[in-house]
């Protein structure tokens, strides 16, 4: 009886082991090793000190007739902008999880580009392409985005460019369920003081 017991405990140890294992194996979490290049934090660095430094904001807005109205804006108004493009951080976890980085060597730009792709098509971020001049220790040329969403009964696509030290832009187009479609451009440049 007691080599029955005693047995009975051994077997019962054994699962409990097992078990362990099985949970310790499934309740693995990816770590987070490869660091992408802090796009949004470059740009909002670079907004914040010309915000700080009273640079004045001009926006150029082209609607979907190709007519363009210009007119100053305030470091308020610039921000608000600058959230736009800012909102598309895909470097921390978890959304960086879906994207595959790229590096290679533009020589027609002298640029090294660093690109993030995605085929995940439920993420709005497409692309992400952050141009790095390759003679100058590798300053930031110029950083872009490729975005993609449904807002109401409309596919919006938007193509966001922020270049180094001069100004940023979002084209946006939208296509309704009908085919019919809206073109904006919003360009904003600044003069630092």
């Amino acid at each position: 009886m007691l080599r029955i017991v005693s047995l009975a405990f051994i077997v019962f140890l054994i699962g409990c082991k097992e078990e362990n294992k099985q949970t310790t194996n499934n309740n693995t979490t990816k770590t987070d090793t490869i660091p992408f290049y802090p796009y949004t934090t470059f740009i909002k660095n670079q907004a914040d000190s010309l915000i700080k430094n009273n640079a004045v904001f001009t926006l150029a807005y082209t609607n979907q007739q190709n007519k363009t109205t210009n007119k100053q804006i305030s470091a308020d108004e610039f921000n608000k902008y600058v959230q736009q493009i800012i909102q598309y951080d895909i470097t921390l976890m978890p959304l960086k999880q879906y994207y595959k980085e790229v590096l290679f060597t533009d020589l027609t730009t002298v640029s090294t580009v660093i690109n993030y792709d995605t085929q995940k098509d439920s993420l709005a971020v497409k692309n992400v392409s952050v141009l790095l001049d390759a003679k100058n220790t590798n300053a930031v040329k110029r950083i872009d985005l490729k975005v993609m969403y449904n807002s109401a009964d409309s596919t919006v696509t938007e193509n966001c460019s922020w270049v180094n030290d001069k100004a940023f832009y979002i084209v946006r187009y939208a296509e309704d369920s009908t085919g019919k479609s809206v073109s904006t451009k919003i360009n904003i440049s600044w003069n630092k003081q």
